[in-house]
């Protein structure tokens, strides 16, 4: 589990990905969009809970496990206490990532397309790249 970015009350967003290479790409997109994030790496769900416990708000949670798998676990409940919002990466379709409560991100998927996610969720309060 890796902390990428750590700043004091800013936004956090966490990503679980057991592929190192897909989650520096998902982080560092993230960063350039929002350069003072908070983003929390973990390669595991079991994990991901520990992870944010104290970091504050999770903005946006990016998954790579089964829709259905975040929903048994116990990670599902904080996640939609904070309100996160839930992003399914992988070969979840969009139907299946909704009945979920989230979205999905398929692969292969580009830098522009992670741009394009975080800021549809930041809406106005972010800079046009």
């Amino acid at each position: 589990m890796t902390s990428v970015f750590t700043d004091s009350g800013a936004e956090v967003f966490l990503i679980v990905v057991n592929d190192v290479l897909i989650a520096e790409d998902l982080a560092q997109a993230i960063a350039e969009v929002v350069p003072h994030a908070d983003i929390i790496v973990t390669p595991a769900l079991g994990l991901a809970q520990a992870a944010i416990a104290g970091r504050g708000r999770v903005v946006m949670a990016c998954v790579q496990d089964d829709p259905a798998l975040l929903a048994s676990s116990a990670l599902a409940a904080v996640l939609g206490a904070q309100g996160a919002r839930l992003v399914f990466l992988g070969d979840c379709d969009a139907a299946q990532a909704a009945l979920s409560g989230g979205e999905a991100l398929q692969y292969p998927f580009s830098t522009q397309d992670v741009h394009d996610l975080v800021r549809r969720d930041q809406g106005a309060r972010l800079p046009n790249r």
